[in-house]
C-alpha cells in the first residue's frame, strides 16, 4: 500500500506499530517505514531487520 509521508504516523498508530524513536523535545515521536501488519495475528512490525526476522 502506498502511504503519503505525512500519513505514516497516523497509519502506524492505527495498526498499533511501535514508534521508531522519541524526538529530542520529549513530547513528539517518530514513526518510519517499512511497516508490515500480519492480519492473522494482528502483529505490526517495523524496520527491515525486524521484518526479516519476523
Amino acid at each position: 500500500v502506498y502511504v503519503e509521508i505525512l500519513d505514516v504516523e497516523a497509519l502506524a498508530k492505527k495498526i498499533g506499530a511501535a514508534r521508531t524513536s522519541d524526538n529530542p523535545d520529549g513530547v513528539s515521536h517518530e514513526y518510519t517505514i517499512p511497516i508490515i501488519q500480519d492480519h492473522s495475528t494482528g502483529a505490526a512490525v517495523f524496520s527491515s531487520t525486524a521484518i526479516a526476522a519476523y
